[in-house]
């Protein structure tokens, strides 16, 4: 039997990663309305004219989404102030604003680190259809990727990195720089 752990491992395995220095681009995300932490809407619009990075996670999520959350606090420290972060929770239905709030807490999550929330069926279609990503719910526990996805200022995938690596965070960083220098 896989564990979970491995399942999530053979998920990712699937995305196809390089660089953005080739301008590689995985398509455009589509429109989407959900609700922040704060409970206010957002929209696809309100992340254009900044580079963003997206990650998927649920709250009740008891190893790997801690620590991808983990690793989303460390990045707000140490990427350039304009690039904003994007938590999208896979359990929409338990994650309310109030539960995101507390746990946008527990990781000193800053004014651009934003925890979205919204209808369940409308983030279904936004992972797999938008960000290609496998999203299986299987009784109490939610797989998904352990990546973080890389978004451009006009809403472009720009490229998929492995959270457990590194070498894929740097590749990461560097991304962010190229496309920050871009915008210059």
């Amino acid at each position: 039997m896989i564990s979970r752990r491995g399942l999530i491992h053979i998920m990712s395995g699937f995305l196809v990663l390089i660089s953005v220095a080739s301008a590689a681009s995985y398509g455009k995300i589509p429109s989407f309305s959900l609700i922040t932490q704060s409970g206010k809407k957002v929209t696809l619009a309100d992340f254009r004219g900044h580079p963003w990075i997206a990650d998927f996670i649920y709250t009740r999520c008891t190893d790997e989404c801690p620590l991808l959350s983990q690793k989303i606090e460390r990045l707000q420290k140490q990427l350039p102030s304009g690039i904003n972060l994007v938590s999208f929770s896979v359990d929409p239905v338990h994650d309310t604003p109030a539960v995101l709030t507390r746990y946008a807490r527990h990781f000193s999550a800053g004014p651009r680190w934003f925890f979205l929330t919204g209808n369940p069926r409308t983030i279904a279609a936004l992972a797999k259809n938008g960000f290609h990503i496998p999203v299986i719910k299987n009784r109490s526990v939610i797989l998904h990727t352990n990546q973080f996805v890389l978004v451009d200022a006009g809403g472009s995938i720009r490229g998929y990195y492995d959270s457990e690596s590194p070498a894929e965070l740097e590749r990461l960083a560097k991304d962010v720089q190229v496309l920050t220098a871009n915008r210059d």
